[in-house]
């Protein structure tokens, strides 16, 4: 490859990047949890920081591509996207807006938890010089970790998204007087007490095992261990409420439940639940609703998801806490400066990095062959925009990236050439 080769791939490269990293992102999430409308707005949200017109006509692309292969292949076996299918019945009432908060704040404090003991734990990882020669023997300890605290119920043992479909597929009239599957210990009052034992200690083991393995060389993820953890939690909660409604029927903010069996749905609060404690961890909001109404096709469950959402998200902005994708960008010291980032340092001074000969763009007058070699003789990553050459009023500013897909949507224009002005 010869060095014009070299310059031109590199700058292809890094002109697409960005790009490219916010598409492959919505392609994956619409892949992994077959929420494609989520995944881009995923990609905007959390793993973009500029996020063009054009970059989100090409992540819809890509999400929908994903989304098609995925519906070709029929991984679910029913012809569906829905990853977690939940019972036709389930509904909610007014009363349950305030259990519903609560678990909200909750799953944020348990998000805020989380990442405390995460974040320790690799600082830990990071002293000890063993857990970098050692990874194979830190992966065995951690496998022989996690069967042996899951087998101490059989209800644990199901993998992580075994246990969500089950937890939100909730009860139904057929599954009170049937023992298939998981429905005798879901739906029987008579098995409660051991229920909300198998949960409890679920909630807490699952917590610490997927607190110690995120980080890991160890492809586990996050998204389905904080679910998991926060629909168990959300489970018990449900069940409180439950009770409570059944216990009191006639208390005038239950009159409005059809029956005491589908008052207070376990299978709301597990929904819920997972979606307070995973916008904990991660601190996004509007993607997270969308994809979990894309997991569940419950479109019902839209405002209670907005409020445990956004009630989490405030409680972790409250301690003052970034979320775990951010905690790592400063615990790794990757060079990124967040938006809003104070900075003091008295010995810099910004004209010493600021460039003398600035190179501006006329408001107007400018032709297109004057842009096209501005963009092909120069390096810098953006142009001020200013009234003229002469005062340099400042109007405005054009990056190097919205420059060229300009130049290239001009040309595709009939009627427009090289003396073409700008206006």
């Amino acid at each position: 490859m010869n060095k014009r080769s070299a310059h031109v791939l590199s700058q292809l490269v890094f002109n697409m990047d960005r790009d490219v990293l916010s598409c492959a992102c919505a392609a994956g999430v619409a892949t992994a949890f077959g929420a494609p409308v989520g995944g881009i707005l995923f990609a905007y949200e959390e793993a973009s920081t500029y996020f063009p017109n054009h970059v989100l006509w090409r992540a819809f692309f890509c999400a929908t591509v994903a989304a098609l292969v995925l519906r070709w292949s029929n991984p679910f076996f029913d012809g569906s996207l829905v990853m977690f299918r939940v019972k036709e019945n389930v509904q909610w009432y007014w009363f349950e807006l305030l259990p519903i908060a609560v678990v909200g704040i909750l799953g944020g404090f348990i998000g805020y938890l989380w990442i405390k003991l995460n974040l320790q734990w690799m600082k830990i990882k990071m002293r000890n010089s063993w857990f970098r020669r050692s990874p194979i023997i830190e992966t065995i300890c951690l496998v022989f970790l996690t069967v042996s605290a899951n087998w101490v119920f059989p209800f644990l043992r199901q993998t992580n998204s075994s246990l969500l479909s089950t937890l939100f597929a909730g009860c139904s009239s057929e599954d009170m007087t049937t023992s298939s599957s998981w429905s005798d210990l879901l739906c029987h009052n008579s098995r409660k007490p051991e229920l909300i034992t198998i949960l409890t200690y679920g909630v807490i083991q699952k917590f610490l095992l997927s607190a110690l393995t995120f980080g890991s060389r160890v492809p586990a993820g996050l998204f389905i261990p904080s679910l998991t953890v926060g629909s168990m939690f959300g489970t018990l909660v449900g069940m409180g409420v439950h009770t409570v409604a059944s216990s009191y029927p006639e208390f005038f903010l239950f009159r409005d439940c059809t029956s005491a069996t589908f008052c207070a749905a376990g299978s709301v609060y597990a929904i819920v639940g997972a979606a307070s404690v995973l916008a904990g961890v991660t601190q996004v909001s509007v993607s997270l609703a969308v994809i979990m109404l894309e997991l569940t096709d419950r479109l019902n469950l839209l405002l209670p998801l907005m409020i445990t959402i956004l009630l989490a998200k405030m409680v972790t902005n409250f301690f003052g806490t970034p979320s775990i994708y951010d905690s790592y960008v400063h615990m790794k010291r990757y060079p990124y400066l967040e938006p809003g980032a104070i900075i003091e340092n008295e010995l810099a001074d910004a004209s010493r990095v600021m460039s003398k000969k600035v190179i501006c763009i006329p408001a107007t007058g400018t032709t297109i062959h004057q842009l096209e070699e501005l963009y092909k003789t120069t390096k810098t990553f953006g142009f001020p925009i200013v009234e003229d050459l002469e005062t340099k009023q400042l109007v405005g500013y054009l990056a190097r990236i919205e420059l060229k897909v300009a130049l290239q949507t001009a040309k595709r224009h009939t009627g427009v050439d090289a003396n073409t002005p700008c206006a």
